[in-house]
């Protein structure tokens, strides 16, 4: 007998930035592809994204392929973007991510994360996911965060 497989994909993780919420969202919108380094179609993909309602975090690959990680659903300038999608999770039939920026002392913030799905999804799906993420976060968009500064 097959054990079942959990049907949902619940992560929070947080990163603190020495960098005011201003920064971190641009970084999160306008300059998502100088940091992403995640990739559905092939590594040489572009990544964009428009901060309004209805725009979505879009890869193109050289070769024509399209894929949305996600729609807008939120946005409130400089502390918040909601998105519903897949972001690429395998076997989820639903999924919204969470971006929320929160001030700290000396001019810095704190991103929140959450990132939840539902559908068929491994137990190493959301493992991965969850190492992916905090990849994402706490290395690639730290770095990109220090040199910009």
């Amino acid at each position: 007998m097959l054990s079942p497989v959990p049907l949902s994909l619940d992560i929070h993780q947080e990163a603190d930035f020495g960098v005011p919420p201003d920064t971190v969202f641009n970084a999160l919108t306008r300059d998502v592809q100088n940091w992403w380094v995640m990739r559905q179609t092939t590594p040489d993909s572009t990544l964009s994204l428009l901060p309004r309602v209805g725009s979505s975090l879009t890869e193109r690959s050289p070769d024509g392929h399209e894929v949305i990680w996600g729609t807008l659903e939120e946005v409130r300038r400089p502390d918040r973007l909601y998105f519903s999608g897949r972001f690429a999770v395998r076997g989820a039939v639903a999924g919204r991510v969470h971006f929320d920026l929160e001030r700290t002392g000396h001019g810095g913030c704190r991103l929140i994360l959450v990132h939840q799905a539902v559908g068929n999804i491994s137990s190493d799906t959301r493992a991965g996911f969850d190492a992916g993420w905090n990849r994402l976060i706490g290395q690639c968009l730290a770095s990109y965060l220090l040199r910009a500064a």
